[in-house]
């Protein structure tokens, strides 16, 4: 069913709907702005590069990293960022699933892309989803990760929007359905334990 990518209405429309058609040339306004950026080889290529580490080996080599790193608690913590990285993924996909909303270069040919994306649709970003959910997981074990993984994770969110792949909703839809599980579970986990269950 496709939610964001309606046939406009015949009827006469009402304020809501002026509201988000606003919206809807917003989002493209400022997903061309940044696609400009795009024109720019030696920026491209990095933004691509790092669009790529985003889409998994990054966040897999810092997993597996943990325990070697911190012994059994970077093993807790390694097994909770592989729980809350299934958790987005199957968030991620049932959302991707209800909405279809087609990526900025498949809506506006004048979008320049430089990277192949997945599949058709862009809402939400999950690239940004995980890398925000996974960067909070870190955090919370040791506030010295996020000298990396901030800084990266503001990258990966960008070079979405850069590339062509993604509106700038999607990413920040993403980034908060990746804080949202990852300061849930957190919390969960905090209330098993003073709880003792």
């Amino acid at each position: 069913m496709d939610l964001l990518n309606k046939p406009e209405q015949k009827k006469q429309p009402n304020e809501a709907s002026c509201r988000y058609e606003k919206f809807k040339q917003l989002d493209y306004r400022f997903c061309e702005i940044f696609n400009k950026l795009n024109h720019i080889p030696r920026l491209s290529k990095f933004l691509g590069i790092i669009s790529i580490l985003g889409n998994g080996r990054f966040w897999y080599a810092l997993i597996l990293l943990q325990p070697a790193i911190a012994g059994k608690p970077g093993l807790l913590i390694s097994l909770s960022m592989m729980l809350t990285g299934l958790i987005t993924l199957v968030l991620y996909l049932w959302i991707k699933k209800q909405f279809q909303r087609d990526r900025p270069f498949i809506k506006f040919p004048d979008i320049k892309i430089t990277e192949s994306a997945i599949d058709l649709y862009s809402f939400p970003s999950g690239h940004t989803m995980h890398s925000v959910c996974f960067s909070i997981m870190l955090v919370s074990s040791n506030v010295y990760w996020g000298f990396l993984v901030v800084p990266f994770t503001i990258l990966v969110s960008l070079s979405r929007v850069v590339l062509g792949l993604h509106y700038p909703s999607d990413v920040i839809v993403g980034a908060f359905i990746g804080a949202s599980v990852a300061t849930t579970f957190l919390f969960l986990a905090q209330l098993s334990i003073s709880t003792g269950i």
